[in-house]
């Protein structure tokens, strides 16, 4: 869900609710490797993810906006991975594109798939 957001953030803002981004980033979140006290956990990698996917502050170019918007949310999802335990390696990358690619529309069997929203007039 997270992968396929930050990919879909590359070609505009998404816009929220996003329940199912939402759902993903809270269970992260709660199984997170340095969450040891409530009060005490940094939760600042998952709140930036947010922010960098749903960003749709101008900038000098549309394709600038969402460069930075993409970098920013592919840097908060590697930092996710981290505090999950989970290695970034070339066949984790592999299959998540391979998911992506073979999720097609959504039906009941399948995960929504993310599109961003985009304003005809730009």
């Amino acid at each position: 869900m997270l992968d396929a957001a930050a990919h879909a953030c590359m070609k505009a803002p998404l816009r929220p609710p996003l329940p199912g981004v939402r759902l993903a980033l809270a269970y992260l979140y709660s199984v997170s490797n340095d969450r040891t006290e409530f009060f005490n956990s940094d939760r600042g990698v998952f709140d930036a993810f947010w922010r960098s996917i749903t960003n749709d502050e101008p900038a000098f170019s549309v394709d600038r906006a969402n460069t930075g918007r993409s970098n920013d949310a592919f840097a908060s999802f590697a930092g996710i991975c981290r505090r999950v335990d989970v290695t970034q390696t070339i066949d984790f990358t592999e299959a998540l594109a391979r998911a992506r690619h073979t999720a097609g529309p959504s039906s009941p069997s399948r995960a929504p798939t993310i599109t961003p929203e985009v304003d005809a007039g730009t």
